[in-house]
């Protein structure tokens, strides 16, 4: 009964994305170029284009349902799932979670592919990583951030849950996590910044400026995304942690399209 049932979400997902995904409102292509900013007052600096070629909001939604859809299909029944522990109390933190966390249904999960904060805003609005990349905090978790370290080793993850904020933050040395969204693209001038320097959308494959190596999954949802790639374009990268991550451990945020694929890591 259960393989008939994820059978059937499986398929409902995907007559109901492919019929968004050929909506006028796809995205077009348009030429990146640098934006100037201005740091405090002092130099001006150019940040990589963010979101020039972004999905509409029906992409988005189709996007996150199929991904959802595909989560629920894989997950084992309630009954037999792990109790979900809180990796932190609030004002209480919990340390140790540099390299074990718990993951987001409760399972434990490596974190590997760290970034560090550059800055955080004293409210916590706002989180710089070390390229310059920034994301907008969610108001129910500004207070939480506020207290997060400059320096402290932080993992990006995918919001498993309907939520216009794409992205969970978690702070490995505190174990507290935050939702967030991407409003701003990295600095050129870091050299912590990620581009694409090849890319072929027919194998699933793209190579980093930096060496490493990735094959994006072969759902529908994550090469319907790929396919708009482009040579050139600034990538942050993050972990998979879901239940059918199935080898697929990592995620890869476009900046130009603002949002992610998943994908696993050949080299």
């Amino acid at each position: 009964m259960k393989a008939k049932n994820s059978t059937q979400n499986i398929l409902s997902g995907f007559i109901f994305f492919t019929s968004c995904m050929t909506s006028p409102l796809m995205a077009t292509e348009t030429a990146e170029t640098p934006t100037t900013v201005t740091n405090s007052g002092q130099n001006q600096v150019s940040r990589c284009p963010y979101g020039k070629r972004a999905l509409s909001t029906e992409e988005r939604q189709c996007i996150q349902k199929s991904r959802i859809d595909a989560d629920k299909a894989e997950r084992p029944e309630e009954s037999t799932q792990k109790k979900i522990k809180k990796p932190y109390k609030k004002g209480k933190a919990k340390k140790g979670l540099t390299s074990k966390g718990i993951g987001i249904y409760g399972e434990n999960y490596s974190y590997k592919n760290q970034h560090t904060i550059n800055d955080a805003s004293t409210k916590g609005l706002t989180l710089e990583i070390e390229d310059g990349s920034i994301f907008a905090i969610a108001d129910s978790d500004q207070w939480k951030v506020s207290k997060w370290q400059k320096g402290a080793p932080i993992s990006i993850l995918p919001n498993h849950s309907w939520n216009s904020n794409e992205y969970i933050i978690n702070n490995c040395d505190t174990g507290a996590r935050a939702a967030a969204k991407l409003s701003q693209g990295p600095l050129f001038e870091r050299h912590q910044t990620r581009y694409v320097s090849y890319i072929n959308t027919a194998t699933g494959e793209v190579l980093l400026d930096n060496g490493s190596l990735y094959k994006i999954a072969s759902t529908l949802a994550d090469r319907s995304q790929f396919s708009k790639w482009q040579s050139g374009d600034n990538i942050i990268t993050g972990e998979n942690d879901a239940w059918w991550s199935n080898g697929y451990t990592y995620i890869l945020i476009n900046v130009a399209t603002d949002s992610y694929v998943i994908a696993s890591r050949i080299q």
